[in-house]
């Protein structure tokens, strides 16, 4: 039923804005779940799982800003880590959630989630996705 209601309002929206039915279902319906959800930084053409995490994730422990989603090939060949793949897929991002710790986004990702999740020794952000379980924490030596 779902899809069904999808898409006609992405039929209704079409109609009403003079746009091409044939937009990509993802766009419309994180146009639809935009007022529910308090993220900002994500680019157009986000994995739906991740996209549905990250706003549960802003309504459970606050605004989320994306430092990091969907990269080019160019942007990601500077990186040699594996779940840097899953950026270029559109279904990881790098997050900050102001007055939370990096442990508490990871213990809530694991729990409501899955995927990856995981950090870095100086960096400010929280890498999380929709890949395999697995987490990681690579602190300074």
């Amino acid at each position: 039923m779902k899809s069904i209601t999808t898409k006609l309002v992405g039929i209704m929206l079409a109609v009403a804005f003079a746009m091409p039915i044939s937009v990509t279902p993802i766009y419309l319906y994180q146009a639809i779940a935009a007022s529910n959800c308090n993220v900002s930084g994500l680019k157009n053409g986000t994995d739906k799982i991740l996209y549905d995490g990250l706003c549960k994730m802003s309504k459970a422990l606050g605004p989320v800003e994306v430092t990091s989603s969907c990269r080019t090939r160019k942007a990601n060949r500077s990186v040699k880590k594996s779940y840097h793949l899953y950026h270029r897929g559109c279904k990881a991002a790098d997050v900050v959630i102001k007055g939370v710790g990096k442990q508490k986004i990871l213990n809530w990702w694991a729990a409501n989630v899955g995927g990856g999740r995981g950090y870095y020794c100086g960096r400010r952000f929280v890498h999380v996705d929709t890949g395999d379980d697995r987490s990681w924490r690579w602190y300074c030596s």
